[in-house]
Formats: structure tokens, sequence, C-alpha cells
């Protein structure tokens, strides 16, 4: 077995060791692969500026035959081709797989459905209906996005327990008789579970070298870098790797001495409290345990806030190396943070308001000691934007927001979004089965780029359309039926027209267009089943376009709100949601990317609720707007 254990409290000095690793080795097989196993996407790509772009005199690199690939799926991988063999592993989408998250939700979805009368799943009943008539169907398919994460962590945390439910194992009560039951629910006819799939493979039945013979790539050597976290499965299988290659673990460590087993601050605190109540019910009186246990060294503090899995990650990589690691430099006490030339100062303050207004103080001070610094060398990140972004203009702008030289911080601020501009607009056209149809929103819609040039309306055009519905009196609402769906009224209910809508004020618009200067501006003119109209009196000649785009806009946008408020099947949904992508998005190259990820989003959700489908014929038929 070749299984090395590389610890140290810099990752550049990790990943500069693996890099003289791979030069060490020159000339070697240009077709030879290496693979490199990481925790997330940034741990990559930082590896790869870090080992493309590192200067040394003469050196030039090319980064080739390297995969570079999240733990899980390097584990999906390999589970597949030892299992299933070289055609199962070829043939196998992960995304589609009858145990994968997206296609597990609308799996549970079905069977909560089905099982809404089931005395074993009334805990579940009563949390969908807690929400009230109207919600239950997104209440339920909620609650399943949950339940399938849930099982997912179970898949590689507890699969021995999933397998014990699936052999018909099930606890006696508690919350853990539904979940058994539920899971077992879900194995049933679905095929080998994830769990029976780990349990084969890292059985004796199955040798190391079957997943290499079934087309897994036999790697010259594979480095697992900067995994803070590794189930006892992943890190099984990585022992059974390193008997054909060899398998290298580079994990950050804080300290050189073994402290994995130190008692974090919680349970000293808790052995505290224990020898007290030992103390009492002996009649004693525990006076020396009124002290605080010594917990007020920074070293201390700082290892036992350490997440217990990076604790226990240390601890099993030493099992599996049999207690052999190298240490690969600093002092052996938190080198990170001292003597790196910077400061670093934590304050702890009562409310989001005194944390700004430290930060505003400190900012003063650091330019004051700098007076060649420009405002663009401060930076103040916030976990959470929305709580701190109302609270920066009273802070910074207020008049005591002054510093000693009776000068302002100049301050640009910039919130993140969770998803791109192009993503975020789509939500918002999705939003469009609940809302209102407010002016509002359509202009918000009309403000990406991508959906303005669709229509042929340029950054100039917005701002004279804007002014145009506003002077034609749209406030809200499709048509005179639309609205009073929104008001819950019976069809026929509502009065005479209601002249505020967006098909009343685009009628007026376009006949204004098509009439173009007249001497009588205040004439009424009959347009058959549209009613008497009386045209706005603002539309010229060169914004006739303009008024045109517009008009095809809003009545797509009308058309695919009244998509969205029925129920379809996931194959509809998906053909619907796909011809929105082309009919309401220019597609630049610059947002090119964005369009097919939006389209590979609509695509993998359709999927998995067609594949649950398959899988279950309990699966709803038609699926509600608020649930896809």
């Amino acid at each position: 077995m070749s299984l090395r254990v590389f610890w140290s409290d810099r990752l550049e000095t990790m990943a500069d060791r693996i890099l003289d690793e791979w030069t060490a080795r020159l000339p070697r097989d240009p077709f030879e692969r290496t693979c490199v196993v990481v925790g997330d996407m940034a741990t990559r790509n930082w590896l790869k500026e870090r080992f493309l772009l590192r200067r040394e005199p003469g050196a030039r690199r090319v980064l080739a035959n390297v995969d570079f690939k999240p733990l899980p799926e390097f584990a999906n991988d390999w589970l597949a081709a030892a299992v299933h063999g070289r055609e199962g592993a070829e043939a196998r989408d992960p995304a589609e797989h009858p145990f994968s998250q997206g296609v597990m939700a609308w799996r549970i979805d079905a069977i909560l459905r089905e099982k809404a009368g089931d005395p074993a799943f009334a805990t579940l009943a009563d949390y969908v209906a807690a929400g009230g008539a109207g919600a239950e169907d997104f209440r339920r398919f909620d609650l399943a996005v949950r339940l399938a994460q849930m099982f997912d962590d179970y898949l590689v945390s507890r699969h021995a327990t999933l397998l014990a439910w699936e052999r018909g194992v099930v606890p006696p009560a508690g919350d853990e008789r539904w979940q058994a039951l539920l899971y077992r629910e879900l194995a049933r006819g679905a095929g080998p579970s994830y769990a029976a799939d780990y349990a084969k493979a890292l059985g004796p039945d199955v040798s190391a070298s079957a997943a290499f013979e079934n087309g897994f790539p036999r790697y010259a050597a594979v480095h697992v870098f900067d995994v803070l976290d590794a189930p006892w499965p992943y890190l099984e299988m990585l022992k059974k790797i390193s008997e054909e290659i060899p398998v290298s673990f580079w994990t950050f460590n804080p300290l050189h001495d073994f402290w994995m087993e130190n008692p974090t601050k919680r349970q000293l605190l808790r052995e505290k409290a224990d020898r007290i109540r030992r103390a009492l019910a002996d009649g004693k009186t525990p006076e020396e345990e009124k002290e605080d246990p010594d917990f007020s060294s920074p070293d201390a503090r700082l290892l036992g806030a350490l997440a217990t899995g990076a604790r226990g990650l240390l601890a099993q990589e030493l099992d599996l190396a049999g207690g052999n690691y190298e240490w690969m430099g600093g002092d052996g006490g938190f080198s990170s943070f001292r003597g790196r030339g910077f400061a670093a100062e934590v304050h702890a303050c009562h409310s989001a308001r005194r944390e700004l207004e430290a930060a505003r103080d400190a900012l003063h001070r650091f330019f004051r000691e700098h007076p060649d610094a420009k405002p663009s060398d401060a930076l103040v990140l916030c976990a959470d934007w929305k709580t701190y972004s109302p609270l920066v203009e009273a802070v910074f702008g207020g008049e005591d927001a002054k510093g000693g030289d009776g000068a302002k911080l100049p301050v640009a601020t910039a919130g993140i979004r969770s998803s791109t501009p192009i993503a975020h607009s789509f939500g918002e056209l999705l939003d469009f089965r609940t809302n209102r149809f407010e002016a509002s929103k359509v202009f918000s819609l009309l403000g990406v780029p991508e959906i303005r040039g669709k229509f042929g309306i340029g950054a100039d055009g917005l701002p004279v359309l804007r002014e145009m519905v506003r002077d034609d009196n749209v406030h809200w609402g499709w048509d005179d039926e639309d609205v009073r769906d929104v008001l819950g009224q019976a069809p026929g209910d509502g009065g005479e027209r209601n002249r505020f809508t967006w098909r009343r004020g685009l009628d007026r618009l376009v006949l204004d267009a098509l009439l173009g200067p007249r001497e009588d501006e205040d004439a009424l003119y009959e347009a058959g089943e549209l009613g008497s109209l009386l045209p706005c009196g603002h539309v010229e000649s060169d914004r006739a376009e303009l008024v045109g785009g517009l008009h095809r806009f809003a009545t797509r946008l009308a058309a695919l709100r009244r998509f969205l408020k029925k129920p379809h099947t996931a194959d509809e949904w998906r053909g619907r949601l796909l011809s929105a992508v082309d009919d309401f998005y220019e597609t630049p190259d610059s947002a090119l990317g964005e369009i097919l990820g939006l389209r590979k989003a609509v695509e993998t959700a359709a999927a998995a609720a067609v594949r649950a489908r398959g899988t279950n014929r309990r699966a709803a038929e038609e699926i509600p707007g608020d649930v896809f």
C-alpha cells in the first residue's frame, strides 16, 4: 500500500511540494495522468493558478493531463466502475440516478402524496398541512427537497444505517422510524442503492484493481488536497485505491503537536458541570469548581473552534497511514497568523450598526496612518449584505461619520448576487405567475440588456418607453380578466372595462402609432371588440418601433404568465421554458455561457422529474408552477 499524509499550516507550501514532485519526475510519459481531488472549485482554481503562474527563473509550465475532481465526483466514478463494470460506468448518468438528490426529491414528493393518510408519516403530513389551503404542493415539495438532502448526507455518513433499513431493520418509534420507512419506500423497485454499492465495493469480494479493469483511469498518483471533511466510505475507498496507485493526503493542520484529542471548550465546561453535580450529590461544596477551565490561550481557543469534522479527519488520516505523517514547515504554533506582516483585530459589537461604526473608525485610523493610501485600497466585506446595506449610508454618510480631519469616507457599495444577472432575470420572469403584472416589474426585466435587445429596444429607448407608459396611466394587470383573477372576482364582475391595464394601454399606444399626426387629438375611436379608444397622443413616428418592441415583449410575457399559472407535465414544462429562453433573450457571445447554463438548469430539473416518473409511477403527472 502506498499512502502518504502531509500536514502543513501553509497551503502554499503543500501546493509547491506537489509541483516540485511533478517537476522532479521529468521527463516522463507525456500521456501519464494525475488526479488532484479537491474539496471545492475555489481550491481547484487556486491550485491551477499557482501551478501555472508561480514564477521562477527560466520556468515554463504547461498543465496537461491533470484531472481536478471534487471528492464526491471522484468517489462516484470509482464506485460505478468498481461495482457496475465498464458498461455500467459508461452508461451511468449521476444526475439521473434514482438516488441522486434531484430525482430523490421528486420521488419523495410522490411518496408523501400517497402516504398522506398513513399514521406512520403523520409528522410529515402535519408539516405539509400547516401552511394552509393552497400551500400544500409547495410545502410538500420543499420538504421533499430537504429530505433528499438528508438522505444524500446519510449515503456517505450513515450508509451502514441505510443498508440496515433496506434489509428490514426499522426502529420501533421516533423520527428514525418514519425516516426508515420512507427510505424503504425509496429503495423499493429502484435498483441497487448507493448504500448497497458502497457495501459491495468496500467488501472483500471486490478487488482493488476492479475499477481500473473496468475503465477507471489508472492515474500515476492521486493527491487529495485540502479536503476538510471526508466521510468514512470515501477514506476506505482511497485506502483501497492506494493498493494499486500512490495516494497522498495534503491537509491543512494549524499545529504540529498532536492536538486532535484535546477537549473543546464545550467539553471542558460539560466536564466541569459533571464534577459540580457529583460534588453536590456527595454533600460537598464545590468551591474549587467555580473558576472556569483554563481556556485562555489563543491557540487553545482557535483549536477548540475548529469543526469536529476537521479534527476527526486528521485523526483518521493517521490511522490510514499507520501513524506516520510528514510535517512540512511552520513553527508549530499558528505560524499562518504570526509574523506575516499584517495586524488582525477582533471587535465584539452589540449590533450590526456598531460593527459598521467600528469598521468606519478603523478606516479613518488607517488613512491617517497611511496618507498615500487611496479609498480603493480598503475593502469592507459583509457576510450578510442584506443586513448591513440599509445601515451603510447612515453610518458612513451622516454628520458623525467625519474623521478627525473633517472628511467623510467615499463609499462605493456592491452586493453580491446569488446568481448571474440572466439567471436572476429568468427567476423574475417565472415570478410573473403570482405577481400583479406591475409596470415597475415589467421595466425591471427590460433593464436586462439581453432581454431589451431581443425586442429591438436600446438603452436610450427605455426611459422614453417608461415615460410613455406612465403618461398612458398603465399601472398593473394584463387585461380585465387578469385583474379579476388577481382580485379574486368571478368572471363578469368588476363593472366597466379597466382603463389602466397593460392591454388597454398598449391598444391606445398602437392606435396612436397607426393614426399618426391628426387635428383632433381628443376624438374617440371605435375599435370593434376593443371598444372605444382614446389615443394617447404622444407616439411620434420615430417612437413607433419602440412601441412595437414593447407590445411584442408584453404580449409574450402575458402568454408565459397564463402558462405558468396552470400545472403541466415535466415534458411540457421543459419545452415551454426552453422556448421562453429563446423568446426573451438574445445571445451575444458575452452571454452565451449564461444562456447555456440557464438551458441546462431547465433540462436538469425536467430530466429529474421525468426520471422520477419512470422510477415511481406514483409521481404526479402534472406539476404545479410553484413546485417546478
